[in-house]
């Protein structure tokens, strides 16, 4: 085996429901299945023409072991696809690229294994150029049985001598008739009581005159109008999509179509069920939620809960599949079941370096985005070397007294050291750089010492809050107001502030000796 492992030949076993491991019941029929299974997984990996035979060995009396030999064969890649028949102006480029799957051979496809020839992933593929001709108008597009046929050899890889395969090649051959390209003459509902004449056609997007659209069927009809019902507890509802073709010539005709609507009955959320928050706390969640137990069920409110759970950063992607919805026809009830999976709480950063600025340092950071399960947020770092001292800690509430208003709170010290004319590195590049390769030393007597102590407030709400105007776009948006007090305090080197004359230039004289003269003296006068 070169093509797949044994690992991935095990995991299709189990996706097929081959009943083949260790210590199980030996079954010729069982292990012939596998054998075909595993042909498959050959056929996906580019080896159509790969054999398989499975020898059976005694171990005991009562113990077999199954060896699959198998010749891979080589690896058969697509060379041309061509589409033969009407194709009313599309070209092969076009057809072709509404393929996703099954590629012609080329630098990116063999790279990306698209230049495969398998008749599941090429149906799929089909399907894809089928739906591309319905956003066209062409409804009735067909599409026959492709005739799969040897081309040749056909190479791949990377254009350079010895990095560059060759191998056999296909060709497949798809034919189409697209037929007549169908413009809208009329949309009309059937079934609509809840709604006012008029709502689902223009739910529908399909509008008299316009070139029928797929796109629009798959995504309004079929989607958008069962969506527009859920909001009104309709989750039952169901879509017909009737239409009545009628050809003009050749090449074009009208479709009439109709839009039969099977509304069902309301149903209200009866029960509201979070499982896998073993560490956040119920009332976290539910607070994210806009739905009610006892109201009725409304589909957009219930997918702005899910987006709303996901931007709170405490679990992993909450999808529509990890809800369980069990409807009670009787009572017209539904519950939900909600799954969720939490992600870790709790983050510790260490770091530390030598730096020319602050020399060398080390620091400890820590933060938990749910602290005791409530969705708070605490913070605090600190750092500390020989030229600089760092503390701050940060703590936000997201729901304060209970509404969903958000108080920050961040204070923070710092303490540092450094040369004249604060943290300009053009201006005493030299000294720097010799301190930070060994070459000198700084002198902490002639360092400037900065001070700084401060904090921001912050508070921040949604925008319904104050203003009950432009509901659809206050409810997405928040008002903020921050508010911050820093202090600062710069303190001279003691050189600058010792009382003894003879002292201080000498210690002057000292350091401009060490430091390479004039320049020195200069950083150290205050303006």
């Amino acid at each position: 085996m070169k093509s797949a492992t044994e690992s991935e030949i095990l995991t299709r076993f189990k996706e097929r429901r081959v009943q083949v491991s260790k210590e199980s019941q030996f079954d010729p029929a069982k292990t012939n299945g596998a054998r075909l299974v595993l042909r498959e997984l050959l056929a996906e990996k580019g080896h159509p023409d790969a054999k398989g035979e499975v020898e059976v060995e005694d171990i005991s009396a009562t113990t077999v072991a199954l060896i699959f030999g198998v010749t891979e064969g080589p690896r058969v890649r697509v060379k041309e696809i061509e589409f033969t028949g009407d194709k009313d102006g599309f070209s092969q480029r076009r057809l072709r690229g509404a393929m996703k799957l099954v590629k012609e051979a080329g630098l990116i496809s063999t790279f990306t294994s698209k230049d495969i020839y398998f008749k599941e992933k090429l149906q799929d593929d089909l399907e894809r150029v089928r739906f591309f001709l319905g956003t066209k108008g062409y409804l009735q597009a067909k599409i026959g049985q492709p005739e799969i046929a040897k081309a040749g050899n056909v190479s791949g890889g990377i254009p350079f001598p010895g990095l560059r395969k060759s191998g056999p090649g296909l060709k497949v051959s798809i034919p189409i008739e697209v037929g007549r390209r169908y413009r809208i003459l009329k949309v009309e509902e059937k079934g609509v009581t809840i709604f006012q004449p008029g709502i689902v056609k223009a739910v529908s997007g399909l509008r008299e005159g316009e070139w029928v659209d797929a796109k629009k069927i798959q995504e309004n009809v079929f989607k958008g109008i069962k969506d527009i019902y859920g909001t009104q507890g309709y989750i039952q509802a169901d879509v017909n999509f009737i239409p009545e073709f009628k050809d003009r010539t050749d090449t074009e005709g009208d479709v009439t179509i109709t839009l039969e609507v099977e509304e069902g009955r309301q149903f209200t959320m009866r029960r509201l069920e979070f499982i896998g928050n073993s560490n956040t706390r119920d009332v976290v969640l539910r607070r994210e939620v806009l739905l009610n137990e006892g109201d009725p069920y409304n589909k957009r409110y219930w997918d702005l809960s899910i987006l709303r759970l996901n931007q709170l950063g405490l679990f992993d992607e909450v999808k529509d599949k990890d809800a369980i919805t069990r409807t009670n026809d009787r009572d017209q009830t539904v519950d939900i079941d909600l799954q969720v999976k939490e992600k870790g709480r709790q983050q510790i950063q260490l770091n530390g370096g030598v730096s020319g600025f602050a020399g060398s340092f080390f620091g400890l950071e820590y933060s938990t985005n749910n602290l005791l399960g409530y969705g708070e947020s605490l913070s605090f770092a600190l750092s500390g070397g020989n030229r600089q001292l760092f503390a701050s800690v940060g703590f936000t509430e997201p729901y304060l007294f209970g509404k969903p208003i958000s108080l920050g709170v961040q204070l923070f010290v710092q303490k540092a050291q450094f040369v004249g004319q604060g943290f300009n590195f053009s201006n005493a590049s030299q000294i720097l750089q010799a301190s930070f390769f060994g070459l000198s030393s700084i002198n902490a007597d002639t360092l400037f010492s900065q001070k700084t102590i401060g904090g921001t407030v912050s508070l921040s709400g949604p925008l319904q809050l104050f203003t009950k105007r432009f509901r659809k776009f206050s409810q997405f948006a928040r008002l903020g107001l921050s508010y911050s007090l820093t202090a600062n305090s710069i303190e001279d080197p003691k050189v600058s502030r010792d009382a003894d004359p003879k002292r201080h230039s000498g210690d002057l004289h000292t350091t401009a000796d060490h430091h390479q003269p004039s320049r020195s003296v200069a950083f150290f006068t205050i303006p």
